[in-house]
């Protein structure tokens, strides 16, 4: 029987414009296969550029090893077209698709996404370039999507849940705060700069590329600003600096904060501890009910 990737296959190329360039890393794939995890992550690129078909890849790379492992729902973080969420949708996959802009979000609606992912200029890793925070982003998410949205960038508190519930997210999303739980296996030294940093311990490489990045500020992110500067827009200069296996060198075997670029949102000003997932996960409901409670009484505040 011919599947939806055998159907997809099949199709001439220029209806699949994203399927052939498939350069993604399926970076949480061997996840889905652990039992009790409700969703895989796949691709990484800079949110909402159009260029980019890393994330659609999956259509190409990975059906079968969806279709047969415990995975619901994919995120998905550069340019949405119908074919692929069309394809997701057939599937059964539920597709989070990242936007760190109200018009990526307002398209993904349009093209039929279950879920939207606003994603503010704090968070790690790829915010976009426009650099709307999140208390502008999430707060016009609100008012002119109809699709569930949560809110992603910055959060390590249940007061944020709150904040986020209030401005009529069905939840939120949290990177940075996670990597330093007791369950994330990274080297323990990156979680120890995470928790001596502050707000003020990142800073943004790529800009003159328009793929910002927002990394760790070490001597090797500062080394790449100061490259870039002197030769904008050019990936060559700095490509063996910003490489992923010297991070991932970092995380897995020698702990160094120092040598490779990193991800890592401004939310490092909120952490201070190293949880288990189940402890933080509980701590964030119970700040979130907590801010909600002590809420003045809506009845109190209603104009005479």
């Amino acid at each position: 029987m011919e599947s939806d990737c055998d159907v997809i296959r099949s199709m001439p190329l220029q209806q699949r414009p994203h399927i052939e360039a498939v350069r993604c890393q399926l970076d949480a794939v061997a996840l889905s296969q652990t039992p009790g995890l409700p969703w895989v992550r796949a691709g990484n690129c800079g949110g909402g550029r159009k260029d980019c078909g890393n994330c659609w890849a999956l259509a190409e790379r990975s059906c079968a090893t969806i279709q047969g492992t415990r995975c619901v729902n994919h995120e998905t973080v550069c340019a949405a077209d119908q074919l692929h969420v069309s394809l997701l949708s057939l599937l059964g996959i539920t597709t989070i698709h990242k936007c760190v802009a109200i018009r990526h979000a307002l398209s993904a609606e349009r093209l039929g996404v279950d879920i939207i992912s606003i994603d503010g200029f704090e968070c790690a890793g790829h915010p976009g370039e426009e650099d709307i925070g999140n208390w502008i982003l999430a707060a016009k998410a609100g008012k002119v999507l109809n699709a569930p949205f949560i809110v992603s960038g910055g959060n390590g508190l249940g007061s944020q849940l709150a904040a986020s519930l209030a401005f009529g997210a069905s939840g939120i999303n949290m990177g940075t705060r996670f990597m330093v739980t007791k369950e994330c296996a990274i080297h323990p030294n990156i979680k120890k700069a995470i928790m001596a940093g502050d707000e003020t311990a990142t800073t943004l490489i790529m800009r003159s590329l328009n793929n910002t990045e927002r990394v760790f500020d070490n001597e090797q992110a500062q080394t790449v600003r100061r490259i870039e500067a002197s030769t904008p827009g050019d990936f060559s200069s700095i490509s063996q600096l910003v490489q992923g296996a010297l991070y991932h060198k970092s995380f897995h075997e020698t702990g160094n904060v120092q040598d490779s670029v990193w991800s890592c949102g401004t939310v490092m000003g909120l952490i201070d501890d190293e949880p288990t997932c189940a402890e933080l996960v509980t701590r964030i409901m119970d700040e979130c009910r907590q801010a909600i409670a002590q809420l003045p009484v809506a009845t109190k505040n209603t104009p005479p």
